[in-house]
């Protein structure tokens, strides 16, 4: 099941972002505009799981906007980004985010597991390293 393109709060903290299969550019540019609200205004520190198994591929547009984004934010995330949880259990996709992670190298923890319910679990775990706890088997029965 895919819920629709953006970011939800899934506890304090902690937030999952939802990435659409494709988008056109215009619709593009919001999706990341929205996650650049949602970051101006999240709980610090926080956590990420990017939940990435429907896209089905990325343009090199695609690829820079996501880069610089990155960039704009990486003293932000280098300061209170705890991780982030890359849900992404294809090879294409994997290969999107190493080429997107060559081009700008996370300034936070990453990792890429093939389950929202395991990516919850690691973020929540990364969270807890920083003193946040989170119920964490309550938000894997939500939405894992």
């Amino acid at each position: 099941m895919f819920s629709k393109p953006g970011c939800e709060r899934l506890a304090p903290h902690l937030y999952m972002v939802s990435y659409p299969p494709e988008l056109p550019r215009e619709e593009f540019l919001a999706f990341m505009g929205e996650l650049e609200h949602v970051l101006a205004t999240a709980e610090r520190p926080y956590a990420w799981v990017a939940d990435l198994q429907h896209v089905r591929g990325s343009n090199a547009r695609q690829r820079k906007i996501v880069a610089e984004t990155e960039k704009r934010h990486a003293a932000l995330h280098a300061q209170h980004h705890a991780g982030a949880a890359l849900v992404v259990p294809n090879r294409l996709v994997r290969g999107v985010v190493t080429a997107i992670f060559w081009l700008v190298p996370p300034v936070y923890p990453t990792t890429m597991v093939d389950s929202r319910a395991e990516g919850i679990r690691w973020a929540a775990g990364q969270l807890a390293a920083k003193g946040v706890v989170v119920d964490v088997e309550f938000i894997v029965r939500k939405c894992g």
